[in-house]
């Protein structure tokens, strides 16, 4: 069902997800996905909880009282949380917590994947980037079933934000995160995990003419 909704580039970092996660195992890990409609949130958490069956979901109630809700995670028993907040009418102040709480992600050894609309992810850039800078993985998917509307453009200078922020793409951010997770994997012994990412980091950072890059990742695939 959701392959159906997504492009060809978003199924393919949709098999990066499930990579991810089974890299990762039990480690403390972040995980950060945007969608930019509802019913693609649901179908993003439907198909994670039915291909991954350690992770539980995380219903954040509407009335909640403490927004930390990291904190309320953390007092419960640990287990690997699915948080889908896309439509939730707290979400703002619950963003403003999320900086504060990076630390106990690695303290309390903590698994979770977060949801949010495309525009809460802006917000977090913004106003809580520490917490974002510590993701294991992050992607904004698209619903391409979605049929826009004249009236979904107000401004054209909206269109050009997302115009501006296209071109600016630096497959660099792909290579670091190819590289972060090898290293995880190379320092808990899974050496084919490692070298496969070290490898796709190889790939592109010769693809794009990264020698810097390049040459960090050969530097790996020799310590394996």
């Amino acid at each position: 069902m959701i392959n159906s909704l997504l492009t060809p580039s978003d199924q393919i970092k949709l098999k990066e997800l499930n990579q991810t996660i089974i890299a990762l195992e039990d480690l403390p890990s972040l995980i950060m996905l945007g969608a930019d409609t509802e019913n693609l949130s649901h179908q993003l958490q439907k198909y994670i909880l039915k291909n991954h069956s350690e992770i539980k979901n995380f219903k954040v109630k509407e009335n909640i009282k403490d927004k930390n809700i990291i904190q309320t995670i953390c007092s419960k028993k640990k287990e690997y949380r699915l948080i889908n907040i896309f439509n939730h009418k707290n979400k703002k102040e619950i963003i403003k917590f999320l900086n504060y709480s990076r630390d106990y992600i690695f303290e309390e050894t903590l698994q979770l994947i977060f949801i949010f609309d495309n525009k809460a992810i802006k917000i977090i850039k913004q106003d809580a980037y520490d917490f974002f800078s510590r993701n294991n993985f992050f992607h904004n998917f698209t619903d391409h079933s979605y049929k826009f509307k004249q009236s979904d453009i107000k401004h054209n200078d909206e269109l050009d934000n997302k115009i501006s922020s296209y071109k600016s793409y630096s497959p660099k951010r792909d290579i670091s995160q190819f590289i972060n997770i090898g290293l995880e994997a190379f320092n808990t012994s899974k050496y084919d995990t490692a070298l496969e990412y070290f490898e796709k980091s190889l790939k592109l950072a010769k693809d794009n003419g990264f020698l810097y890059e390049s040459s960090i990742s050969l530097g790996n695939i020799g310590n394996i």
